[in-house]
């Protein structure tokens, strides 16, 4: 066969592969509105907004709202990584600071706290909607990304980095049901609820070793060859 001869079928394949890559940007983009439309309407109307609601909002059935999603849990997963990308989004300063440890544990309970806070109708909604095998999906998303942290904190100061995940489960299931009692009652501040949450947990750290410091970094010494 010639190389003329292979050139419109390369070109067919070409062209369905750009079809396919178009389809499946539509469909993420069309899926992004509905997501976007879904935390709206949940924003506005409430934690217990129905998914007849949502669907309704998206100008669509609610079966063809799952079939963007997979399944009902499929949309209250999608809107769990859309409030964990966020939450992360607030920790990032305090989870990559040189801050002591303590400084960096307190400003990332605020910031926990300060979103559930600000966005505590879609903060509810997870709860209300998440099926009983699953409620804890939020404080799971949480806990590996806050895991990192703990790890890298423990291997710095010499201690085992493999406990850092444990701890934050820990941790990070102690500060979400203080904020699930926090954002019904708010019977004290979220200052003095970040303090003496902080306070807590700090006296734990220390008591297993954990400095209120960060390692010195040895001054570089340039070689003969810099």
């Amino acid at each position: 066969m010639t190389a003329g001869n292979s050139d419109p079928p390369r070109r067919l394949d070409r062209a369905r592969r750009d079809r396919a890559a178009g389809l499946t940007a539509d469909r993420e983009r069309r899926r992004q509105e509905l997501l976007d439309a879904a935390v709206a309407l949940v924003r506005r109307e409430g934690p217990y907004a129905s998914m007849e609601q949502i669907a309704a909002e998206c100008g669509i059935t609610k079966p063809i709202l799952y079939r963007h999603f997979g399944h009902r849990q499929g949309l209250i997963m999608a809107v769990a990584e859309g409030f964990v990308s966020d939450l992360i989004a607030e920790l990032a300063p305090s989870l990559v600071s040189t801050e002591p440890p303590r400084r960096i544990l307190e400003r990332t309970i605020d910031a926990y706290l300060g979103l559930i806070e600000r966005d505590t109708n879609l903060y509810r909604f997870l709860s209300a909607h998440a099926d009983p095998g699953k409620r804890d999906l939020l404080t799971a998303l949480i806990a590996e990304e806050i895991a990192i942290v703990f790890e890298r904190l423990l291997a710095e100061t010499g201690l085992d980095p493999a406990d850092g995940k444990p701890w934050a489960y820990g941790v990070v299931g102690m500060v979400h049901l203080a904020g699930d009692w926090w954002v019904e009652s708010r019977a004290l501040s979220r200052h003095r609820l970040v303090d003496r949450l902080t306070t807590l947990l700090w006296s734990g750290f220390e008591g297993i070793g954990v400095p209120d410091r960060r390692p010195a970094v040895a001054p570089h010494t340039p070689s003969p060859e810099e």
